[in-house]
């Protein structure tokens, strides 16, 4: 069986799994698709639809003592890779939905909006979201320590500066990230995947 093969059989395996999921996400494309006509904004909703579906059923199966061991490790890689796709796609579309303010604004979609925004920006720009707002050198250090470590300081005028967000496997098998809020006194919280996608089905739902 050919890799094309078998990934589309992962696909339609998940969405036959994740039925209710999957479905979720396809009434809220045709709800939120609907205010932004002749564009394809209610296709992207159903893709980020489909890869949760598969994104879950790989949480699940992580978590399930029927996978074999030796192959546990091997599943973080592409699981971390899918979602950090996962989180891209779904960023984009929280984005141009409030700032086209395609629903009505709430404390619960500003909250969503601004963690998907904590995460993407040190995914995809590799520097710690809202920089621009530190007041100046950041003392930071490696998560978790290696021996040998030594601090270093986060510069935003510096062209090579880097963050890299410390990422780990939830309980329920989810790829987290733990997110750096400059808003928040640079306070450190974790962010976990299927946790900002079941506020995403809450949203399409209301």
């Amino acid at each position: 069986m050919s890799v094309a093969e078998l990934f589309l059989s992962g696909y339609q395996l998940a969405i036959k799994q994740q039925e209710a999921v999957t479905q979720s996400w396809v009434t809220g494309s045709h709800r939120l698709g609907g205010t932004l006509p002749s564009s394809l904004l209610n296709v992207s909703i159903q893709r980020a639809g489909r890869l949760d579906a598969v994104l879950r059923c790989m949480e699940d199966e992580y978590t399930s003592v029927a996978m074999r061991e030796e192959i546990r490790p091997w599943v973080a890689e592409p699981l971390s890779a899918l979602s950090e796709m996962w989180i891209g796609q779904v960023y984009e579309i929280v984005r141009l939905t409030l700032e086209r303010k395609l629903i009505a604004d709430s404390d619960f979609f500003e909250a969503l909006a601004y963690d998907f925004r904590l995460l993407r920006i040190p995914m995809e720009k590799h520097e710690i979201a809202q920089d621009r707002s530190l007041m100046g050198q950041v003392s930071m250090s490696r998560t978790p320590a290696v021996e040998g470590d030594v601090d270093y300081h986060y510069d935003k005028k510096d062209p090579l500066r880097a963050h890299i967000m410390p990422t780990g496997i939830s309980q329920r098998g989810s790829i987290q990230w733990l997110a750096i809020d400059v808003s928040a006194a640079l306070s450190q919280r974790w962010i976990e995947r299927r946790d900002l996608s079941d506020r995403v089905l809450q949203l399409l739902r209301a």
